[in-house]
């Protein structure tokens, strides 16, 4: 390097120079030399000193974007885009460095129900601001041109549109019971914010807390949102509030999900889980056409949450999604799902050879409507091929037995580490299973209830072939462990 050549060369011409004067001479007379006659001159310049606001951006800015991820928000403020104390004291060193730091702290922004019209109100007002900011500096810019007679315009130093920082965001849609959904206090806060992201802005957007007692997403709101779903939407998501009333009204969705973007590799929807009866209606006795048609018709997706919500979806459309997917998809989860049966499992592992989580189940074996000794077959051929999985929960099902246990201990993905067979029926001992080849990178493992006695055998094979078990639940047998 060019300081490693520069310490090289002062020494070099330090020796140089304190051997010709220590050098015999015949020609002068002999010298009385001191130590501070012996200071040897600087053959060079000392080298420049270089401090962090004389670095360029493209460094600084992934330094502050490795503090924003090393620096845990702030509990008293957990939606707040100053929620990073550490990014925002950096922002608070400079003007240089707030123009850095001030776009990584609002890249994420959260609309909770307390707080939405507060940020909504902020974010007009800056952005105002901001344009009447950029008018005053390009007066002054102008040749020839008469100061601003406005003396507020002095006051104008550096604006930031604090709006175009955005990149990901929340957006709470819960109401009060006495509120309706196109309530103008509401929906007009909301509006003059959502108005000013720019096509292809956002990257990550997700309605939390969707009240279906009010036809799930406002109408209103809907039309906010349409244009926000451009072609560089990668991750869209929804939180239902309750499960009480299935998707009866779910016109407003269909207008969402329709206009869903090809890019899109994630798609989360999930659902507080208050209704576990049996009463359920099955798909083939369901009229309803289900909002998430299109959702199934999208190339590229990667992750797919469906959790509680979707069963109601035809299973031919599972199976299509599921084909049109393929190698894209890493991240599945059909929990609660009531269409999954013996045939969608096939599918996955026929044409998800990359599939990395897997989750199906239900919270009781109670929900499970049928129940068939395919679906454990096919859950042994999809352990076989899937080689990729690093993350298998089967929850709550009777067709689980001691050789889906065996197969996957011995035949299973070879980078499994997180492995949940939970609410398992009481004949599962974990009889046969000796060794645990295919278990050799687990970490989180939880095979059956507590209230369940599993053969010793298996217990000692668990323990002498996972050798980074973190944590651990087998039966009765319990146990944690620290590295």
């Amino acid at each position: 390097s060019t300081l490693t050549w520069l310490i090289n060369d002062r020494q070099l011409a330090q020796r140089e120079w304190l051997a010709s004067v220590l050098a015999p001479s015949t020609d002068e007379p002999r010298r009385h030399f001191t130590m501070s006659s012996l200071q040897p001159p600087h053959s060079r310049a000392p080298f420049p000193r270089t401090t962090i606001n004389d670095l360029s951006p493209e460094i600084i800015i992934p330094i502050l974007d490795f503090v924003r991820q090393s620096d845990p928000p702030n509990t008293d403020r957990p939606t707040s885009p100053l929620r990073n104390v550490c990014l925002t004291s950096c922002a608070l060193v400079c003007s240089s460095w707030r123009s850095l730091t001030l776009p990584l702290l609002w890249e994420d922004l959260i609309l909770t129900t307390t707080h939405r019209h507060f940020y909504a109100d902020f974010l007009v007002r800056a952005h105002e601001r901001a344009k009447v900011g950029d008018r005053v500096r390009r007066q002054r810019l102008q040749p020839n041109s008469a100061a601003p007679s406005d003396p507020d315009n002095q006051k104008y130093g550096q604006t930031y549109d604090y709006a175009g920082f955005v990149r990901r965001m929340v957006v709470n849609v819960g109401l009060a019971s006495n509120v309706e959904p196109d309530d103008v206090e509401f929906v007009h806060p909301l509006s003059g914010a959502l108005r000013l992201f720019g096509n292809g802005q956002l990257r990550d957007l997700m309605l939390d807390e969707v009240p279906v007692a009010f036809g799930l997403v406002p109408s209103s709101l809907v039309a906010l949102l349409q244009p926000l779903l451009s072609n560089n939407l990668q991750s869209f998501s929804i939180d239902i509030a309750s499960w009480s009333v299935p998707f009866r009204r779910g016109e407003n969705l269909l207008a969402i999900f329709s206009k869903l973007p090809p890019s899109l590799t994630s798609f989360c929807v999930e659902n507080d889980c208050k209704h576990l009866g049996s009463d359920v209606p099955h798909p083939k006795d369901s009229d309803f056409s289900s909002p998430y048609k299109p959702i199934f018709t999208l190339p590229k997706l990667a992750v797919a949450f469906f959790t509680w919500t979707c069963h109601d979806i035809p299973k031919p459309l599972f199976l299509q999604g599921i084909r049109t997917w393929s190698i894209h998809l890493q991240y599945l989860s059909l929990f609660g799902c009531f269409t999954v049966d013996a045939d969608v499992i096939e599918t996955i592992a026929a044409t998800c050879p990359n599939l990395s989580y897997l989750y199906v189940g239900f919270l009781s074996r109670l929900c499970r409507p049928y129940i068939t000794p395919e679906f454990e077959i096919a859950m042994c051929r999809l352990v076989r091929t899937c080689r990729h999985l690093t993350s298998l929960s089967w929850v709550a099902d009777e067709a689980i037995t001691d050789a889906f246990l065996l197969c996957c201990a011995t035949e299973g993905p070879p980078r499994l580490r997180r492995l949940n067979l939970d609410g398992l029926p009481d004949k599962i001992t974990g009889k046969g299973v000796t060794q645990v080849p295919a278990w050799a990178e687990l970490e989180d493992l939880k095979v059956g209830d507590q209230h369940m006695r599993m053969e010793d055998e298996f217990v000692d094979a668990v323990r002498r072939g996972c050798p980074n078990l973190m944590k651990w639940t087998i039966g009765n047998w319990m146990g944690t462990c620290s590295r």
